[in-house]
Order: structure tokens, then C-alpha cells, then sequence
């Protein structure tokens, strides 16, 4: 693999500033998306040991986006991991990490478009129980739709994704606030939760931890932006470690509110709803209405992530002739 020369070969440079970076690290992790899909099978797998599979869970992953800045800082390149897997140990160690990249990005936007399509019609109000066909065209076209945006290169990209994000986060502040501010129905708040007292023979760490691992990915986008952020070699990877600080603060606290609103029974009684449950519990009447759009949000967000990421891991690929 041929070592690239500069910030060109068709990006722009300087497209994205530090605070754009962020933005696309926190939209990489999908906080909404992944509490909705992620926190129900992390509670159902630890029950109310989520805080704590959260939190040793962060510790690594903040220690791996710090491997990423440094590695960032030495060589900003849009292949990320596949360009420095492949230079440090063996181009085709690197070659497997550039195709991994693609291929799992690529599985998730197949796969989220039915969530997409799905949240859009439950936002007007529509029942989608009995059909994936209408779900699975609105999630095509929102995929369509973000391919357009995409296209028009990474500044466009990242005011998109500060709006969307933004929006996003607004909506799970709020919530998060005011779930805080709510006395408990289900359990009162307990320290224990972030120990290891709560893990056995039906609860296991390995089992929450596999969880939660998956529920931090997407940070890693911002890597394959550094040729792309502004100041280069300084810039790169600061936003990923921003990023997984916020998506644990955020995941965190939703658990929590799980454990002392609704309580972990009622998230296995019902996986699929307990968002617009709990959201009732919050905020009743609007509450769950309100979680769903910034699932919908998420959703596209991650969407655009995603498509950067594979986007520009095949553009390194090819410029290095793999």
C-alpha cells in the first residue's frame, strides 16, 4: 500500500472544523437508535446491572478512541483503519480490516431501513404490524434521500448531521432531565448498580458486555475524516473521544431511568414498546411520540454516518490500487 500524499486525491481539505467532528461522532453511535434497539437486550441481559456494563464497557472504548486520535495525529487518512492495520502489521491484515468496515456498514443500512420506515409511519400515526413493504420503501427512500446529501461531500454532510443530531439530542436531553426529576415507580436509585454485586449464574457481565460494546460503535467514523477535518494532524480523532464520553452519559442516565421509572420487567415483557413506554412515564400523552421521532432522527443520522464511512474506507482502498 502505496503511503498517500497530503489531504487529496479528490477530498476536500479543511471541509470539517473540531466541532463537526463531534457532531459526526455522536452520530455515528445513534444514541436514540441504540437506546431503542440496544438498551432492551442490554436489560434483559444484566437486568439492572446496565450502569455498571455501561460504564467498564466506556472505559476501554474511551482508551480505544484515544489509540485512534494518536494514531490520527501520526497519519490522517480516510481509510483509518484499514490504511494503519495495513501499514503496522500486513496489507492484507489491512485489506480484511478496510472490507470488514464496509461489509458491516453496509449490513446495517440494509437493515435500518425498515426501523426508519417503521418509525415514520408511527409518527403519523399508521399501524405497520401487519406488512414490511410500505415500512421497508419509506426506509429506502430516507436511505436515498441521505445517499443525495452524501454526495455533495462532507461540509454539506455536516450541517446536515448538525441539524438531525442536534434536534436529536434536544429531545434525549429533555427527557433525560426531566426522567431525573421524576420520583421513582419502579425501584429507588442505588450505587449498587455500578458494582458487580448484581451479576450471577442468570445475569453474566461477558453476556451485557458483547451488548454494549455494539451499542458504541460508530465513533470511528470521525478517523476516516481526518484528511478531511480541519487542522489535520491536530484535529483528527478529538471528536471520537468527545463523542463516546456523551453517547455514555446518555446511555447511562436512560438506563437508569429504565430501572426507576418502569423497572427491567417491563422491558421483557415488552421489548418492542417499552420506548414509547417509558416515554408515557415521562411525559405522558406526548411522551413516547416524542422518543419515536428521535429514533427516526437517529436513525437517518446513523444512516449518513454510515455511508461516509464505507464511502470513504473504499476511496483509500482504491487509491491505494486494492
Amino acid at each position: 500500500m502505496s503511503k498517500h500524499v497530503g489531504a487529496g486525491g479528490g477530498l476536500r481539505a479543511d471541509a470539517l472544523g473540531r466541532f463537526d467532528s463531534v457532531v459526526m461522532a455522536v452520530a455515528g453511535c445513534g444514541p436514540a437508535y441504540t437506546i431503542a434497539v440496544t438498551l432492551p437486550a442490554l436489560i434483559a441481559a444484566v437486568g439492572v446491572a446496565g450502569p455498571a456494563v455501561l460504564l467498564y464497557c466506556a472505559i476501554p472504548m474511551v482508551g480505544i478512541a484515544l489509540a485512534f486520535r494518536h494514531l490520527g495525529r501520526l497519519d490522517p487518512n480516510a481509510g483509518a483503519a484499514y490504511a494503519w492495520v495495513g501499514r503496522s502489521l500486513h496489507p492484507f491484515l489491512g485489506f480484511l480490516s478496510g472490507w470488514a468496515v464496509v461489509v458491516s456498514t453496509t449490513v446495517f443500512m440494509a437493515s435500518s431501513a425498515l426501523p426508519a420506515g417503521s418509525a415514520t409511519l408511527a409518527l403519523l400515526g399508521l399501524d405497520t404490524s401487519g406488512s414490511t413493504l410500505l415500512p421497508t420503501a419509506i426506509g429506502a427512500l430516507w436511505f436515498l434521500l441521505v445517499a443525495g446529501v452524501v454526495m455533495f461531500g462532507a461540509r454539506i454532510s455536516a450541517h446536515a448531521q448538525t441539524l438531525i443530531t442536534g434536534a436529536q439530542l434536544v429531545l434525549l436531553v429533555v427527557f433525560a432531565v426531566a426522567a431525573m426529576a421524576k420520583d421513582g415507580n419502579a425501584a429507588d436509585f442505588s450505587l449498587s448498580w455500578f458494582g458487580f454485586s448484581h451479576f450471577g449464574s442468570e445475569h453474566t457481565f461477558v453476556g451485557g458486555a458483547l451488548i454494549a460494546v455494539f451499542a458504541y460503535w460508530g465513533w470511528d467514523v470521525t478517523s476516516n475524516l481526518g484528511e478531511e477535518t480541519r487542522g489535520g494532524r491536530r484535529g483528527s480523532g478529538f471528536g471520537g473521544v468527545i463523542g463516546v464520553l456523551m453517547v455514555f452519559a446518555l446511555f447511562t442516565v436512560f438506563t437508569i431511568s429504565v430501572n426507576i421509572l418502569i423497572g427491567t420487567d417491563a422491558v421483557r415483557r415488552a421489548p418492542g414498546d417499552f420506548l414509547t413506554v417509558l416515554g408515557d412515564a415521562i411525559w405522558p400523552g406526548w411522551g413516547g411520540r416524542l422518543l419515536v421521532l428521535a429514533v427516526l432522527l437517529s436513525t437517518v443520522a446513523t444512516l449518513n454516518t454510515s455511508l461516509i464511512q464505507a464511502t470513504r474506507t473504499l476511496f483509500a482502498m482504491g487509491r491505494d490500487h486494492t
